[in-house]
């Protein structure tokens, strides 16, 4: 596990987030940087929304869920 994945969990069960939504989110920033191939942190406010543009109209997936 990396730092960046201890430090995003320790986050999250700090703010007592529920297990099932931890794993969802670790998940979400996992497949976020595979896409563009390349650590998390090293991404921009820019991929972020080529992520979202990419998860609307190639994934299909409706606006509601990716914002």
């Amino acid at each position: 596990m990396t730092d960046l994945r201890k430090q995003m969990l320790a986050e999250l069960q700090r703010r007592n987030y529920s297990p099932t939504t931890i794993r969802y989110y670790l998940r979400v920033v996992e497949s976020f940087a595979r896409h563009f191939g390349s650590r998390p942190d090293r991404l921009s406010q820019d991929h972020i929304r080529e992520y979202q543009r990419y998860l609307i109209q190639e994934r299909k997936l409706e606006a509601s869920t990716v914002g």
